[in-house]
């Protein structure tokens, strides 16, 4: 996380990063805000891939407004995977082509910066 907050100050970026986290225990690590939609991003030390990972991902839409475009997960297996919803990414790869993206997002040209927490029904 604190790679990726790096990286952006120093390319002279907004962070844009965000974490959620609500009275369930749900959350998520990262949340990238593009302005019309969010990225969500798992970190994981695991070294091999397990599908609760997923777990966050699939349901963090029902959390959060803009909705969420990409979903990836980040840990320490060599399992990699960007063909799906999810994808599966090594944190050794993150920046060689894995999570360039959240590099060349928009900063501070005026997107709307405020995520809003959906209530729990």
């Amino acid at each position: 996380v604190v790679e990726l907050l790096k990286r952006r100050l120093n390319e002279g970026k907004e962070s844009n990063l965000y974490f959620y986290r609500d009275s369930n225990q749900n959350e998520v690590d990262i949340l990238v805000n593009n302005g019309s939609s969010l990225d969500a991003i798992e970190v994981k030390s695991a070294m091999t891939y397990n599908p609760s990972f997923e777990k966050a991902l699939l349901k963090v839409n029902e959390w959060v407004n803009p909705p969420v475009g990409k979903r990836t997960i980040i840990y320490a297996g060599t399992l990699e995977d960007d063909k799906g919803d999810i994808r599966l990414l090594n944190y050794r790869n993150m920046w060689w082509g894995g999570l360039n993206y959240l590099s060349s997002m928009q900063g501070s040209n005026g997107f709307k910066t405020d995520i809003e927490i959906k209530k729990a029904t």
